[in-house]
């Protein structure tokens, strides 16, 4: 049907389903954040993304919020997904500072990667930021 010239506009509020559609507009409480290609947006998204695996996944995001160059932090299933700031070569330290900085808060980092920027984090992200297209 697309491809005759059908449009179908698609309600979700399930980031993986929405990276199948050809564009996404991202919405929050009635603001429109952005719109562009699913690639467009997760290839977009400022700074790096870390995956961690920790014991303790809630305590792990709030601790994490709070660390200077972490922009956001979500519970993703069994990881937590942290996004930091975009800053180049300082991302790289505040990478390497995470596991040390969550130990120090008695929480052990059992596992840490760095990731592709989903949909979802990209929502968050728009979300945090109370950025507007």
């Amino acid at each position: 049907m697309v491809a005759q010239g059908v449009t179908a506009v698609v309600s979700t509020a399930y980031m993986d389903e929405a990276e199948r559609f050809d564009r996404v507009a991202l919405l929050h409480r009635g603001r429109l954040l952005a719109v562009d290609t699913p690639e467009a947006l997760m290839d977009g998204l400022a700074g790096r993304v870390l995956a961690l695996r920790t014991g303790n996944l809630r305590a792990a995001q709030q601790a994490a919020g709070r660390l200077a160059g972490v922009r956001a932090a979500a519970v993703f299933g069994e990881r937590l997904h942290v996004i930091l700031v975009p800053d180049g070569a300082g991302s790289a330290q505040v990478a390497s500072a995470l596991a040390p900085a969550l130990a120090a808060a008695g929480i052990e980092v059992l596992e840490q990667a760095a990731i592709a920027a989903s949909m979802e984090d990209v929502f968050i992200d728009h979300v945090v930021r109370g950025g507007e297209a």
